[in-house]
C-alpha cells in the first residue's frame, strides 16, 4: 500500500509550489513527490534535471510514474515512494495536460485544480525570471482545461486569489474534503 496521491494542476503562475511546499512544511503527513524536468531551473523549484536519454532509459526500466509534455519540457514522477506511509498524503505537481494519462492509468486518483487572476500569475511568472516575455504571454493564454475528466468527487477547486497563508489553508482544507485525511 502506499501514501493517498493527490494530483495538484494549474496554469503556469498559479501558486502550485508555493501552496504545496507551504502544506508540507506545516503537516509532516504531506509529502512532495519528487519531479524530474528536461530543463534547467534556476529558481531553485527543487525539480531535478535529467536529459531526454535518462528519462527514456527510466520510463523503459518502469521507474517512472507519469510522465508528459509542457511548454517543450518533459516532466516526469518517479515512482519511489519509499518515504511515505499509507496514511501520507503525496502531493504531485502535475499538469492540466497530464490528467488524460493519469485518470487512464489511475481511475481513482484525487486531483486539485489551482487558478489565480490573470493579473497575479502574470506577476508571479515575472518573478521567477525564467521566461521572457514573449514565453509569459503565452503561458498566460494557455488556459486548457478538461474538468470532465475527473469524477467529481474526485476533485477540488481552489482560487490562490489572496496571500500565502489562505492560499496554503485552502488546499489543506480541499484535501480534507477530497480525502478524509488531514
Amino acid at each position: 500500500m502506499m501514501a493517498r496521491v493527490l494530483f495538484v494542476v494549474g496554469a503556469s503562475g498559479v501558486g502550485k509550489n508555493s501552496l504545496m511546499e507551504g502544506l508540507a512544511k506545516k503537516d509532516a503527513k504531506v509529502k512532495l513527490a519528487p519531479r524530474l524536468v528536461t530543463s534547467q531551473r534556476p529558481d531553485g523549484s527543487g525539480d531535478q534535471q535529467v536529459n531526454e536519454e535518462l528519462l527514456r532509459e527510466m520510463q523503459l526500466a518502469g521507474k517512472i510514474f507519469l510522465s508528459w509534455r509542457a511548454h517543450d519540457i518533459t516532466y516526469a514522477v518517479p515512482n519511489d515512494f519509499e518515504d511515505c506511509a499509507i496514511d501520507d498524503i503525496l502531493l504531485i505537481n502535475g499538469a492540466r495536460r497530464a490528467l488524460p494519462g493519469l485518470m487512464a492509468k489511475y481511475p481513482h486518483s484525487l486531483v486539485v485544480h489551482i487558478t489565480a487572476p490573470r493579473e497575479e500569475r502574470a506577476r508571479r511568472l515575472a518573478a521567477r525570471g525564467r521566461e521572457d516575455a514573449s514565453s509569459i504571454a503565452k503561458r498566460l493564454e494557455d488556459l486548457s482545461w478538461e474538468p470532465e475528466l475527473v469524477p467529481e468527487r474526485q476533485f477540488a477547486e481552489i482560487n490562490n486569489d489572496q496571500d500565502l497563508e489562505t492560499g496554503i489553508a485552502r488546499l489543506e482544507h480541499a484535501i480534507k474534503n477530497l480525502s478524509g485525511q488531514l
